[in-house]
C-alpha cells in the first residue's frame, strides 16, 4: 500500500475523501517521516502486509500489558526482550488469531519485527516502559496531525466548527 493509503487507513474517522497525499507529504514532510521511518522497514516507499501489521500491533498493544511486560523485566528491556514480547503479542492478539497467513510469513515478520524494533530503540541497548509509550504517543500525535491536515485548514490552520465536531463522533456511545 502507498504511504498515503497506510496514513489514510491508521485514521479511519476521518469521514471525509482522502486530500491529494502529496500536499500533506511535501508540506510536512518532517512528520511522515517519522511516522515512515518506524513503519517503512525496507524503504521501498510501499507499506507491505508485515509492516502494517507489526505496526497497528505495536500501536494497539495496551498499556497494562506493556507495563506489565516491562515490570517482569526489570523496568527496561532490550531489543531482543522487546522483539519476542511483540513475537508474543503477535500470536496472542485477536487479530492474530484470525489470520492464517501469518504463519506462511514467518521470516518475513520476524525481519520486520527486528528492523521496526531496531528503530524504536534508535541507538538505544534498553528502553523503559516510559521510552516505548513516549514513542507510541509521538506517533499518535503525528497520525493526529495528519488526520487534522484532512479537514479544510484556514491560513491560520483551524477547521471549523462544523470538522471539529465530526472529529468527536467516535467518542459517543452507540446504542
Amino acid at each position: 500500500m502507498s504511504y498515503g493509503d497506510f496514513l489514510h487507513a491508521l485514521s479511519p474517522y476521518n469521514y471525509h475523501v482522502p486530500k491529494v497525499f502529496k500536499n500533506y507529504f511535501s508540506k510536512y514532510t518532517g512528520v511522515v517521516e517519522k511516522i515512515l521511518h518506524i513503519a517503512d522497514v525496507d524503504k521501498n516507499g510501499q507499506i507491505n502486509f508485515c509492516e502494517f501489521f507489526f505496526f497497528v500491533l505495536m500501536m494497539n498493544t495496551s498499556d497494562r500489558s506493556i507495563k506489565a511486560v516491562f515490570k517482569k523485566t526489570g523496568g527496561k528491556m532490550n531489543m531482543k526482550q522487546f522483539s519476542e514480547y511483540l513475537t508474543k503479542e503477535r500470536k496472542a492478539s485477536k487479530f492474530g488469531k484470525k489470520i492464517d497467513m501469518l504463519a506462511s510469513t514467518d521470516d518475513e515478520f520476524v525481519s520486520t519485527n527486528l528492523t521496526m524494533t531496531k528503530n524504536i530503540f534508535a541507538g538505544r541497548s534498553e528502553i523503559t516502559e516510559q521510552d516505548f509509550i513516549h514513542v507510541k504517543n509521538i506517533i499518535n500525535e503525528l497520525l493526529w496531525h495528519y488526520e487534522f491536515h484532512q479537514f479544510d485548514v484556514d491560513a491560520n490552520e483551524c477547521i471549523s466548527g462544523h470538522d471539529f465536531a465530526m472529529t468527536l463522533i467516535i467518542n459517543f456511545p452507540y446504542q
